[in-house]
């Protein structure tokens, strides 16, 4: 890229943090995104109590935070799901 060249803006941002405290940790975060987000796409921040930071995590909330991740990413770039036949 040329030195005087804007670089190209940002379209998507994914955050994905664990994190051992509540989520008003994130107020400054989510009023930067906010501020930031100029696109009108929604933006995902998923905050919960109850996960540690890997190991720590039991797996049913592994699941349900890997769900909700692929859900809203599914929803924004348009995949439907389609059941299998059995």
């Amino acid at each position: 890229m040329a030195a005087n060249a804007t670089p190209p803006k940002a379209r998507n941002i994914v955050l994905v943090h664990g994190l051992f405290a509540d989520g008003s940790c994130w107020s400054e975060v989510i009023a930067r995104l906010q501020a930031a987000n100029s696109s009108g796409h929604p933006i995902l921040l998923r905050t919960t109590s109850s996960a540690g930071h890997g190991i720590g995590t039991a797996l049913d909330e592994q699941i349900e935070q890997d769900a909700d991740l692929f859900s809203f990413l599914f929803d924004q770039l348009g995949i439907k799901y389609v059941p299998v036949a059995k």
